[in-house]
């Protein structure tokens, strides 16, 4: 009887385990992408704001291509010129996984390089510690931008 007790406990934890797995996994969609901007424009805690831009990009990459709207481009196009440096970084990655579809973000993809490189430049580094170059680079290759001298097939030469 007790090993039959056992067994149902263990059945009933597996399942529990599981529901909660699938419940955590919210599918893409563009009200998750509306989502994690709204949080990482206005989470006063540093460690969501940057849970919610690590997980940007592969939300925005599994999007069906018909639902991703100029607004939404244009909304994660206002993303690179955050302050926060890891903001960029993910933004400029969600950017890329768009490919063509996000040229109208070049522009902007080309400012925030120059303005890292800036920053990279007043503190010293040599190599960016969060590495924006990097996602910025992937990003401009990917929308069809004219490659910066300081990146090489979408990726950054340190």
């Amino acid at each position: 009887m007790n090993g039959r007790i056992a067994s149902i406990g263990s059945l009933a934890l597996v399942c529990a385990l599981l529901a909660g797995l699938a419940v955590a996994q919210t599918p893409p969609s563009p009200a998750r992408v509306t989502e994690l901007i709204d949080t990482i424009k206005t989470s006063k805690i540093l460690g969501d704001r940057y849970i919610a831009a690590q997980e940007l990009p592969n939300v925005v990459s599994q999007l069906p291509a018909a639902s991703v709207s100029d607004p939404m481009v244009n909304t994660l196009t206002a993303l690179l010129s955050s302050e926060e440096i890891f903001v960029v970084h993910y933004a400029a990655l969600s950017l890329g996984s768009l490919g063509p579809r996000a040229a109208r973000a070049i522009p902007q993809l080309q400012a925030a390089m120059g303005k890292v490189r800036e920053q990279r430049a007043r503190a010293g580094y040599q190599v960016n510690p969060q590495g924006a170059e990097e996602g910025l680079c992937f990003a401009l290759q990917r929308t069809g931008a004219p490659e910066p001298p300081d990146c090489d097939d979408g990726q950054y030469r340190y």
